[in-house]
């Protein structure tokens, strides 16, 4: 397979070691012409030192003035202080519960291991709840109110990305559904009594809701979600593929339905009757709001909160209303404000919120300098063969590297630009843009985070089958069998082209890669791009891409606030 290359002397410190000596380092492939050894780059001046400040600045940055990240240490009421309790067991769960949630954060932990993690503390037999966890289980788990049992309770859960927030609203809710459940059965044999009582109530009800923004991010976390029938709980989902009258149709409860906005506010169309649809909705207790920096955001709020109200108004039961988000904007904080002014709302923060894993790599490519001749696509094209050369995810079959863009039809272009080089021809190129069908986007995502086998298993594998010996007739020599064709020599290479569309909540197995070929607009879109790799708590590599007018104070700081630890707001 061809592969683009420069001449060694001309590529920068970041890249320098992963040209390949085959080229002779004499043939630049992007320009197409034979070229003399060059002459040593002239050493780059120091970037310039980034303030803690210049991070979330809106006039700095021209964000806008309700686009940048809140100050946490200028909320209210923010509660950011873990406490000593730092086990399942220290928590009020019920046992059944946190053990099926021990076997499913560790099962969900390997999936985004590499070997070299694999002794870490999620994979335990006794995994620990993460801070935000251990901080939200301390709030929503608390005894409620005796004089008012049905007091509406409002949490708002904030925390970087990758620090195990759906758990930490997830465990909760799970849990205040089964003691639910458990209430309804009188003293005397309970199991028996659980059956009559979910045969009695066969009619379609919903226990709790949950409120996606997205089709994948519903999928997701259906699969989730999927094996609570181990603890007598049940589970739909109400999507593209999901019609409304199914659920009418299914005539029994349904303990979580998890869905959009404008889905859940279809309901109310397709009933049929009044009747109907508050036999629906009167039995919900528990809302969650998810990815709410998106749903409480301007395109979202009004169908967001249209569902919320039909809920409230419906029932008139809603004990547990909870908000959860990566990043607190400006504009959320101020929609969370006025939407709940009534409320005393109990906000819980991460401490690390709008800060970046210091475990990711954040490198800055100056597209200006001669290699790259101030194009965005070379300096592109030398960082995916740079990952795939390099010895690093060498547990890994299959490396990721995930590429976000501003704008859809720069997804199209570079996607074109990647196919037509048979340079690239090796490549797996995927994109993904709002234009995709809902079905073409799904499929996409299931290509992309298929074939995710270690290579040492794919290795071991492929040793069980050689080891089947041929024997030489007339002699006791015995030789093993071997393929011509090894296809775990070399890791294969996927890439996939984006914008925003899967910024926000998507987790991406085993992906440690991240190209910003565009500088992000806003500061949360820069947290959410970053976070889709360097996922609890794995290291990762992001390298952001700088055209000319474009490598500014904060842009060449930001390696350096990464690694220090600095709040981007």
């Amino acid at each position: 397979m061809l592969l683009p290359v420069f001449p060694k002397s001309r590529l920068p410190a970041i890249f320098r070691g992963y040209a390949t000596e085959k080229y002779g380092g004499r043939f630049n492939k992007f320009s197409k012409k034979r070229i003399s050894p060059a002459p040593s780059i002239k050493r780059q001046s120091k970037p310039k030192k980034a303030r803690q400040h210049e991070f979330g600045d809106t006039l700095r940055h021209g964000f806008g003035e309700l686009n940048g990240l809140a100050n946490i240490d200028k909320i209210d009421n923010v509660k950011s202080n873990v406490g000593v309790r730092s086990r399942f067991l220290d928590y009020k769960i019920l046992e059944e519960v946190r053990d099926f949630f021990t076997k499913e954060i560790k099962q969900y932990s390997l999936l985004y291991q590499h070997q070299k993690i694999r002794e870490s503390k999620q994979t335990e037999d006794n995994p620990t709840p993460t801070d935000i966890q251990k901080l939200a289980f301390s709030e929503i788990l608390k005894p409620r109110n005796s004089k008012n049992p049905y007091e509406l309770r409002i949490f708002s859960i904030a925390g970087e990305t990758g620090c195990g927030k759906t758990y930490a609203y997830m465990i909760p809710l799970i849990n205040n559904l089964k003691t639910d459940q458990m209430n309804k059965v009188n003293d005397g044999d309970k199991k028996k009594k659980i059956v009559e009582y979910n045969e009695n109530f066969t009619k379609t009800q919903i226990n709790s809701v949950i409120l996606l923004p997205t089709n994948e991010l519903i999928e997701q976390l259906y699969d989730v979600l999927k094996n609570i029938s181990e603890l007598g709980l049940t589970v739909s989902k109400l999507n593209f593929e999901n019609k409304v009258e199914d659920l009418i149709a299914l005539n029994k409860p349904v303990d979580i339905l998890v869905t959009t906005p404008v889905k859940f506010n279809a309901i109310k169309n397709y009933a049929g009757s009044s009747q109907v649809y508050r036999k629906l909705v009167s039995s919900i207790k528990y809302c969650v709001i998810d990815e709410a920096d998106t749903l409480l955001d301007r395109s979202f709020l009004s169908d967001t909160m249209t569902s919320f109200h039909q809920i409230s108004n419906m029932s008139g039961m809603v004990k547990d209303l909870v908000i959860v988000s990566s990043t607190i904007s400006k504009l959320f904080n101020k929609n969370l404000n006025e939407v709940f002014k009534n409320n005393n709302i109990i906000k819980i923060c991460s401490k690390r919120i709008h800060r970046i894993s210091k475990k990711l790599d954040m490198r800055v490519i100056d597209c200006n300098m001669k290699p790259f001749r101030n194009s965005k696509m070379n300096a592109l094209k030398q960082c995916l063969y740079s990952i795939y050369c390099d010895n690093t995810e060498a547990d890994l079959q299959v490396k990721k590297v995930l590429v976000f863009v501003n704008e859809k039809e720069s997804v199209s272009k570079i996607y074109g630009e990647l196919c037509s080089d048979d340079a690239f021809k090796g490549y797996e190129i995927y994109k993904i843009t709002g234009e995709n069908s809902i079905e073409d986007r799904m499929q996409i995502m299931k290509d992309f985070n298929s074939n995710d086998a270690l290579l040492e298993d794919a290795l071991s594998t492929n040793q069980k089958s050689s080891d089947k010996t041929v024997k030489i007739p007339n002699s006791n020599i015995k030789l093993n069998k071997s393929s011509n064709n090894d296809s775990t020599s070399q890791p294969r290479l996927k890439v996939l082209v984006t914008t925003d569309i899967l910024s926000r909540g998507i987790n991406f197995q085993q992906t440690s890669n991240s190209v910003l070929y565009d500088i992000p607009k806003t500061t949360a879109d820069l947290v959410n791009r970053v976070g889709r790799v360097g996922r609890i708590g794995l290291p990762g590599r992001v390298f952001m891409l700088a055209a000319k007018g474009e490598s500014k104070g904060w842009v060449t700081g930001l390696p350096k606030a990464v690694k220090n630890g600095t709040p981007l707001a």
